[in-house]
């Protein structure tokens, strides 16, 4: 398949980025445990680049721990109507809708997966002290007012 050829979604960077920031890695950890540089990842996840070979795939796929195959489903557009079970974050980042009315942008698309990840926390974190109660309430409002707000 030539290069040209490649159709790969434009939501590649956004998983990648997904995955790296979920793990707490930087750009430059990421370089280092894939060998591909810190430039082309920012740039693949800034979708500057949307056309990496199969072996940066790979090597990124190995480093922040992504099964080569779900990669590969983003990646083909023509296979995106899948019918596998799929993580919520997977299905938000790899989807479009709106939110009042607008389409979601990759940020909030970040954010709704954080307060998802948030509520999943708490509940299996449920702190007796009233304080960290207050909060946790205080900082899944904020979460919820910063999906709501553009």
């Amino acid at each position: 398949m030539k290069k040209g050829d490649r159709k790969i979604s434009s939501e590649f960077g956004d998983i990648i980025k997904l995955y790296r920031t979920r793990q707490g890695l930087s750009l430059r950890e990421v370089s280092e445990l894939s060998n591909v540089s810190e430039s082309y990842i920012f740039r693949l996840e800034s979708q500057e680049k949307r056309m990496p070979s199969y072996k940066v795939m790979e090597s990124l796929c190995k480093a922040l721990k992504i099964d080569l195959a779900d990669l590969l489903d983003v990646i083909n557009e023509a296979d995106s109507k899948s019918t596998l079970l799929k993580p919520i974050d997977f299905i938000i980042m790899t989807n479009d809708f709106t939110l009042n009315g607008k389409k979601a942008t990759s940020k909030k698309k970040e954010e709704i997966v954080e307060l998802i990840e948030f509520i999943f926390d708490s509940n299996s974190n449920i702190n007796s002290e009233t304080k960290s109660t207050f909060e946790d309430i205080y900082r899944l409002l904020r979460l919820a007012v910063d999906i709501k707000n553009d």
